[in-house]
């Protein structure tokens, strides 16, 4: 319809006269009129068609003349399946999960943000295999989640490679990807997830509340919260970090540090390393100050009790 065939042209040109006229006979004044308008009709068409077609910037499409990038950054995962078909169908849910939370598979382990390595524990030769894979993956990424049925004997493990993040067992996949989200948290796509990645809030947008433990170790005779909210529950500082992280980034100037007792933060965990960054970080009050001080925002700790504040903390 576009192009230079002449019997389309004609086709259009019947169909253009059609709709200007009627079934009245045209005089000369509106013939030649008609003929002008409908060559420039039909130009402007090509023109916008070589324009679709070709990728050059058109004024009369506008939304089509930039592809759109959904997500600059793309998370990735190096996975490595060892052993029987039950291994591989766990294999298969974790790689489905993963896929579904918007995380990527790679190839290689040098590309990975993060490798998964699903190991079979039957006989002493797959032992040795899933044992040497998993140091193969230590050597060329460094970041290693195991899981599998050798993951069911974590002392062997963690005996021979103790720098690995996590292990889980076989058919374990909501501990596999606790394990990824502590260590690699899930990519937030603008376009396709339904909430923000820092949640609805209900603060204005410049400060916000960040909560990092639940409930409380003491016993007060005037305090009724740990019988409602239990005892202490600290979030892993990890989770805390990123968290904070996000808030910032939306345009948050100021957290509030929140908790029932947040000099206890940690202690329920024995102070338990974590991540963040890529970096360990102590489960912690005065490593959490000390990470959210890099922050460049104001941060202001509530309800914190001197039982357990050190002289540090205030320096």
């Amino acid at each position: 319809m576009y192009g230079d065939n002449s019997r389309a042209s004609q086709e259009l040109w019947a169909q253009f006269m059609n709709l200007q006229v009627g079934d009245a006979e045209p005089d000369a004044g509106v013939h030649e009129q008609s003929q002008k308008m409908f060559s420039q009709f039909q130009e402007q068409m090509q023109s916008q068609a070589r324009n679709m077609f070709s990728g050059s910037p058109s004024l009369v499409f506008p939304l089509v003349s930039k592809p759109r990038t959904i997500r600059e950054a793309v998370t990735e995962i190096g996975f490595v399946s060892l052993g029987c078909p039950k291994a591989l169908v766990d294999s298969e849910r974790i790689l489905t999960q993963l896929r579904a939370e918007g995380y990527v598979t790679c190839k290689t382990y040098a590309a990975a943000d993060l490798v998964i390595v699903n190991t079979c524990g039957f006989i002493d030769a797959a032992v040795e295999e899933s044992l040497a894979t998993i140091g193969e993956a230590l050597a060329g990424n460094g970041k290693v989640v195991v899981t599998g049925c050798l993951g069911a004997k974590q002392g062997v493990i963690r005996k021979v490679h103790p720098s690995v993040l996590a292990v889980t067992g076989p058919h374990d996949s909501a501990a596999v990807m606790d394990a990824v989200h502590a260590h690699l948290p899930k990519p937030h796509d603008p376009y396709t997830d339904l909430i923000p990645d820092i949640g609805v809030k209900l603060t204005p947008r410049h400060y916000a509340y960040l909560k990092i433990s639940e409930g409380c170790n003491h016993r007060c005779s005037f305090c009724i919260i740990p019988s409602m909210r239990g005892d202490l529950v600290s979030r892993p500082i990890g989770e805390v970090m990123l968290e904070a992280e996000n808030l910032v980034k939306a345009g948050v100037k100021e957290l509030l540090v929140i908790a029932q007792d947040t000099s206890a933060y940690g202690v329920d965990l024995d102070y338990r390393t974590g991540f963040w960054g890529g970096r360990p970080v102590k489960t912690r009050m005065l490593d959490l100050c000390k990470a959210l001080g890099e922050l460049g925002v104001w941060v202001r700790l509530h309800y914190v009790y001197p039982i357990r504040m050190s002289t540090t903390l205030f320096r």
